[in-house]
């Protein structure tokens, strides 16, 4: 099976090879210009125009030379990008074997080792890693992977299976199995060689699609209107010629003809119009405005909408978590009373018949007027990783709500559990312990994520385990109608708004196995604990 895939896809390599310089300077010559160039420079060495015309034709030498140097380095440089030289520990006929990372084939199933490179594409169906994707993306921050679920939805590698997905060309830079039988996490390959991203990416470099500006079309034109001209010009100079009296032979006239075309459209048009566009860069950077595309200055003065990338450009370059809003609710704060049933569920009356924001808190970590639920949400409902020995990293979003909340995140366990605990601020108060016991990640059409939690402060409180659900998401699909004014009026100040719900898992009398994401994230079932509010200050 795996030698027919090897025979149907290849070798799991990106087929380049950097042109060689002789057929570098080929292909740079045999351009149309160059022929006209080299003509019209014969017919100046024949009018004796000896010392302009080696002036001129040492300018376009050396600016083909340049050129082809350039071109040379660059495909070296994108040769050097395809290469990837790996072994990988992948499964064949129910057996672990090494293999160079060249046959990998579609298919097959790999063990995702830590501190090391990707050969291929591969989905993660067990495990979790943390990825350097600054290779493809330029996004410095790693990025968590977290293990594909059986869901019924279709498998898209660009979308909303894009934190399941290993990309080519990126770096495994922790990783986190939840397989006793493996010690490290699988991936199926699902795409090799030049189908990988990293293949789309150097094919677009090869082949950048062309893009046309209103500016280079209009040019042709120009060289029409000064054609037009030189063909005029050129029959009146053989008028002259002819009147003139003078007995010059055709092969005279033809090189006067060619004279005059040369004087109408100089040879050196490209190289003038190149240094133009060199000398406009030079006053544009001594006002601190940097050009990467100097032919596209000619046009600037013909764009009537700018379009800034905001974040990060005219604001900072992430979000800052700003205040949360809780619901009122009977519910005590955050305080030593344990949570029961019994408060669940005069918190859910509570909500049907009041259903009010209070004020605004900016210092959740230290204010009293937050309920327990909602503080339970604001430090489990995320999807953050622990890197190294305090390092959290994930979604900016989250990593700035769980960094609001100063809980302490603790590193996942051999079944993939980790535990989430409250600091002690002050001698003596109660210290509580959250376990995430499963995670369903951010999904765009749904516009949510949500957690399943167990309360594992209970062994302190001498009260039973409870098993929580939170969920997190867009307010427009977790808040009730006559709540959108307000949160409507939160996003016109300026603020980024998401809303926090609570479900009791235990009333739903299904497994953590059986609990699949739409039976989870039942929108009536939930109870609304409150909105959080980021911003996104200017810089």
């Amino acid at each position: 099976m795996a030698r027919r895939r090897l025979q149907e896809f290849g070798i799991n390599s990106i087929p380049f090879t950097p042109t060689s310089i002789p057929m570098l300077f080929v292909s740079e010559f045999s351009t149309f210009f160059y022929y006209y160039q080299f003509i019209m420079y014969i017919v100046w060495v024949w009018f004796s125009y000896l010392f302009i015309a080696l002036m001129e034709v040492s300018v376009v030498i050396l600016s083909a030379i340049i050129n082809v140097y350039i071109q040379w380095n660059n495909e070296k440089a994108i040769a050097q990008l395809t290469k990837h030289e790996a072994t990988c520990n992948v499964k064949r006929d129910g057996n672990w074997t090494k293999l160079s990372a060249r046959f990998v084939v579609p298919g097959d199933i790999v063990q995702v080792e830590e501190k090391s490179g990707i050969p291929c594409d591969m989905v993660l169906v067990s495990g979790n890693a943390l990825v350097n994707e600054s290779s493809l993306t330029g996004e410095s921050k790693p990025v968590q992977k977290t293990a594909c679920r059986n869901e019924s939805a279709m498998y898209n590698p660009h979308g909303s299976g894009v934190k399941h997905t290993l990309f080519a060309g990126t770096a495994v830079l922790q990783n986190e199995t939840t397989n006793q039988k493996s010690t490290s996490p699988l991936a199926i390959v699902t795409a090799t060689g030049i189908n990988t991203s990293k293949g789309e990416l150097v094919s677009q470099i090869l082949f950048p699609e062309k893009t046309s500006f209103r500016y280079e079309e209009e040019l042709k034109i120009v060289f029409v209107i000064l054609g037009v001209y030189s063909i005029v010009a050129s029959i009146i100079s053989i008028c002259f010629i002819i009147n003139s009296g003078s007995n010059s032979s055709w092969v005279t006239m033809w090189a006067y003809v060619i004279f005059t075309v040369s004087q109408v459209m100089s040879p050196l048009l490209p190289v003038a119009l190149q240094v133009g566009q060199i000398r406009s860069c030079q006053r544009l950077k001594e006002k601190d405005v940097y050009c990467v595309n100097p032919g596209r200055i000619a046009i600037s003065g013909k764009i009537r909408i700018f379009c800034f990338d905001k974040t990060g450009t005219l604001n900072k370059d992430g979000m800052d978590f700003s205040a949360v809003v809780p619901v009122v609710t009977t519910l005590p704060p955050f305080s030593n009373t344990a949570i029961t049933n019994d408060d669940s569920k005069t918190v859910m009356k509570d909500l049907n018949q009041k259903g009010k924001f209070l004020d605004v808190i900016t210092n959740v970590d230290q204010s009293n007027d937050i309920p327990l639920l909602m503080k339970y949400a604001l430090a489990t409902c995320h999807s953050l990783t622990l890197y190294g020995a305090s390092d959290v990293v994930g979604n900016e979003v989250e990593t700035k709500m769980f960094q609001a909340i100063k809980w302490n995140l603790g590193a996942a366990n051999s079944s993939g559990i980790c535990r989430v605990t409250s600091p002690e601020t002050f001698p003596g108060q109660n210290i509580y312990s959250l376990d995430i016991l499963k995670k369903f990640e951010f999904n765009h059409e749904l516009q949510t994520m949500s957690v399943i939690v167990e309360d594992a402060s209970a062994s302190t409180n001498n009260t039973p385990k409870k098993r929580h659900c939170f969920v997190k998401g867009s307010f427009e699909k977790s808040i009730p109608e006559d709540y959108l004014e307000q949160a409507r009026q939160f996003a016109l100040d300026g603020g980024y708004v998401l809303a926090l719900a609570h479900r009791n898992f235990d009333s739903m009398n299904i497994t953590i196995e059986d609990a699949s994401r739409l039976k989870v994230e039942e929108k009536e079932k939930f109870t609304l604990l409150g909105l959080m509010i980021f911003r996104n200050e200017a810089k």
